[in-house]
């Protein structure tokens, strides 16, 4: 553990992590947002998956003897450059601090000050995934912009949700007459195809069906391809029985499943994180691709959520240009991601290899669009 201040410490390993178990849950218990993302245990299931020859890197913030947050990050060695980055990967799209409430605007100040004055441990911060439905999106980032002028790089890209305004009926009226057409052809494809039924579980009973997600999604593409959960790496296959386990406990697990003939062929896995409903995985049988079994399964889903969840506000269905998508969103979220370059020798040095980067891709595509204008 190591004091760059008197009011800033930095804890860099397992066991100084666990001495702060208690605050960090104390916090946690008093927070506005009730996501799992910002758990303690969580957060160490994250570390114990991931971490791997990285190193530990949490930044914790005091004011007149109190904790008012923690900052969790990760640092990566590459090549020469030393990369601080948030606790997120291709399957946990989500992270960000634990900040007692009523200390917020302190919290980013301060940590933000801290990071650009420490120049002895990072190079680049990267911070990823912040979407513009999640609380802690814009104080993050309008701190550091004020603080990090000219040394921050905001890519912004499209991330497709659904708004919950009105009614189920009115979200329907609204989508294209094309979707109407399939599901009601899907709808009379498995009746006369048997007896079907789908069912909704929540929470610990959930969890009794995750095996039949996992077998589920082996036999798409995903099993094909050697990326589905059976196919997984270890590291993630123990990560995913640690994240069912903890959403199932707080009963924020939600998994659906598309039954025929007592067999299910679609299911979806999501969890819900304050008004947000986050659709994370999605399968079916391609031996029932007839069926559009999936596409029927995703509007029972929304359905449900409409006529059974009135608090949820938003389905996110993720970043990522899946077809599918575009079908049944209505609104085009912004997800963020954050660069920031410290003033270190190799601060500065990626700092200029990004910016020619930069300037040479927007050169070639002036170029390309002259040629074809003057060919």
């Amino acid at each position: 553990m190591e004091n760059i201040s008197e009011n800033i410490i930095i804890i860099d390993s397992m066991e100084e992590l666990e001495q702060n178990k208690e605050e960090w849950n104390e916090i946690y218990q008093k927070n506005a947002s009730t996501s799992h993302y910002l758990s303690y245990d969580f957060v160490y299931l994250w570390y114990d998956c991931f971490l791997g020859k990285n190193k530990l890197k949490i930044y914790k913030i005091v004011k007149n003897n109190i904790t008012i947050g923690f900052l969790p990050l990760v640092l990566i060695h590459d090549r020469f450059t030393r990369i601080l980055k948030s606790l997120t990967n291709y399957h946990c799209m989500h992270s960000g601090p634990i900040i007692l409430n009523g200390y917020e605007k302190i919290f980013y100040e301060r940590i933000l000050t801290v990071l650009k004055r420490d120049t002895k441990s990072w190079d680049v911060c990267h911070i990823e995934y912040l979407y513009s439905f999640l609380r802690n999106k814009s104080p993050f980032i309008d701190n550091a912009t004020k603080i990090f002028t000219g040394r921050l790089k905001l890519i912004e890209f499209p991330n497709d949700s659904i708004i919950l305004k009105g009614t189920f009926q009115h979200y329907i009226s609204k989508l294209s007459k094309n979707i109407c057409k399939h599901y009601k052809q899907s709808r009379r494809r498995l009746d006369h195809a048997g007896k079907f039924v789908i069912k909704h579980y929540e929470g610990l009973e959930a969890k009794e069906h995750w095996s039949e997600v996992i077998r589920i999604e082996d036999l798409g593409w995903k099993g094909e391809q050697g990326t589905s959960l059976r196919k997984i790496s270890d590291s993630y296959q123990k990560y995913y029985k640690g994240l069912i386990d903890l959403l199932s406990k707080k009963g924020t697990l939600r998994i659906s499943l598309l039954e025929l003939n007592n067999k299910n062929i679609a299911c979806q896995m999501a969890y819900l994180e304050d008004n947000v409903c986050h659709i994370c995985k999605i399968g079916y049988d391609p031996c029932f691709s007839n069926i559009s079994p999936s596409n029927f399964l995703t509007i029972s889903v929304i359905r449900n959520i409409f006529e059974n969840n009135t608090d949820i506000k938003t389905i996110n269905y993720f970043s990522g240009d899946y077809g599918f998508k575009k079908r049944f969103c209505n609104e085009k979220s912004i997800c963020s991601n954050i660069i920031i370059y410290n003033k270190t020798m190799r601060g500065n040095f990626a700092f200029l290899l990004k910016n020619t980067k930069e300037k040479l891709l927007t050169y070639k595509f002036i170029s390309r669009i002259k040629n074809r204008i003057f060919s």
